[in-house]
């Protein structure tokens, strides 16, 4: 299953999560897909205010900010993840390309406050981009109340 949420973050929790991003505390992380991220598990940083806490530590096992750009070579090959449940939020759209492809076809284009939910069965990969691409990414097994806008969400 895919579901996506426009509008899922407002402007003060993207720009909370924006204000987080330190370049001197990012590690760069490949060789299967590169990208610069932050580990939110293991830094104190307090998301406690980002929607009623609901991605609180305790639910997942991955849980970073990340940043893609053209510099690095992304992954060519379709992927799943170990973790049942997979989320994904767009924290800026001010770059070109860094589409979100599944398997099934469906590509996602970043738009700033986005979020993604897929299951593991949902292999994928993310698409070139230009300039810098922020996520916030959350992987783990037991989902999460995410308050999903029924008239806005698309489930795939």
């Amino acid at each position: 299953m895919i579901a996506v949420q426009d509008n899922y973050l407002t402007h003060n929790e993207i720009n909370h999560f924006m204000g987080l991003w330190n370049e001197n505390i990012a590690l760069f992380t490949e060789p299967i897909i590169s990208f610069y991220s932050i580990d939110l598990m293991t830094n104190d940083f307090d998301i406690s205010s980002i929607q009623n806490n609901v991605f609180d530590r305790k639910y997942f096992y991955k849980m970073r900010l990340q940043k893609y750009n053209e510099s690095f070579d992304q992954i060519k090959d379709f992927h799943g993840h170990e973790n049942i449940n997979n989320y994904i939020i767009f924290l800026n759209d001010n770059f070109t390309g860094g589409e979100l492809e599944f398997e099934n076809g469906l590509f996602v284009k970043p738009k700033k406050g986005t979020l993604i939910y897929f299951n593991n069965n949902e292999k994928h990969r993310v698409r070139n981009c230009v300039g810098d691409r922020y996520v916030f990414t959350c992987l783990g097994d037991i989902q999460v109340d995410i308050k999903w806008q029924i008239r806005k969400k698309n489930i795939i």
